[in-house]
């Protein structure tokens, strides 16, 4: 597997560790964990790699000039790039007390619905790679919903198999919930883990102890995606759509799958309304509900 693009700027830009290991430390000091750090930091690692110097070395003019051009690449990927932005603000403004006058370009805002695999897709997903973990991963994060920073700080401890539920601990805005557990996913996690044997995490990275990470896990997918010739523009994120999707579609309420997912609004989990494929119902009467077991 590729290194990702932190390890690249640690190895190949100067002073690019230091900046890391200070900035890492100020956003858990400061409460920012799982992929919102993990996002600053590789913005900031990309940026340093783009210049070959860190971005202490830049002047704004060159700063906003990046920003700028990241307009044209994520047009369609505003949190992508908005990521970009609040990276570098954050870094200025919090490691280096400056008030830096980092400019959020216009970006065109679109109102396109989320990408979603079919059940069929899925089913072609998940047996397109031959390696247990790998597919264990994904199969993870679409039974449960999960979002890829829940994946990798999951505990063999989080897996409640007597009450048939996931713990997700202090995932976004720090909030614990529980997220349904599948008898299917059981099956498979017991077999990965008498295979594979975890330590600290249920999936571990390169090495014992240490959580899988997020590029890791992207990768994994990409290859997965390839191997499935599926020629939708599918993202990590998907998996969690298409899980919420599905679920519509079977007949669950909004209300339960709202917990589920983990969302603050309902009309977050609303989206999925626009795309889940509900066979509308014919009108009725309760009277006739009322007396129908007699």
């Amino acid at each position: 597997m590729s290194k990702n693009m932190i390890e690249k700027a640690r190895e190949a830009v100067e002073g690019f560790s230091s900046l890391y290991e200070k900035t890492e430390q100020r956003l858990s000091l400061t409460g920012y964990f799982g992929s919102t750090s993990e996002n600053y930091l590789r913005e900031l690692a990309r940026i340093s790699l783009q210049f070959g110097t860190i971005p202490n070395n830049l002047a704004e003019e060159q700063i906003n000039s990046y920003l700028q051009g990241l307009t044209n690449r994520y047009t369609k990927q505003q949190g992508t790039f908005k990521m970009a932005v609040w990276g570098l603000r954050y870094y200025f403004r919090k490691i280096k007390n400056q008030q830096t006058a980092i400019a959020l370009p216009v970006i065109r805002h679109t109102k396109d619905l989320p990408v979603v695999l079919s059940q069929q897709e899925c089913r072609r997903l998940f047996k397109a790679d031959d390696d247990l973990r790998h597919r264990l991963m994904l199969i993870t994060m679409y039974s449960a919903g999960l979002r890829v920073s829940e994946l990798c700080h999951l505990k063999p401890c989080d897996i409640d198999s007597d009450r048939n539920r996931i713990h997700i601990k202090q995932s976004k805005n720090h909030k614990d919930r529980y997220v349904v557990l599948s008898s299917l996913l059981l099956v498979g996690l017991r077999k990965y883990y008498q295979q594979y044997k975890p330590e600290g995490y249920l999936f571990n990275g390169n090495r014992k102890g240490a959580p899988i990470s997020t590029e890791g896990v992207r990768f994994i997918l990409k290859q997965a995606v390839k191997k499935a010739g599926i020629i939708k523009p599918v993202t990590l994120h998907t998996l969690r759509h298409s899980f919420a999707t599905h679920l519509l579609e079977e007949g669950l309420d909004l209300f339960t799958l709202k917990e589920q997912m983990g969302h603050t609004r309902i009309t977050t989990t609303m989206t999925y309304v626009h795309i889940a494929q509900v066979m509308p119902k014919v009108a009725f009467s309760p009277l006739d509900r009322l007396y129908h077991k007699h």
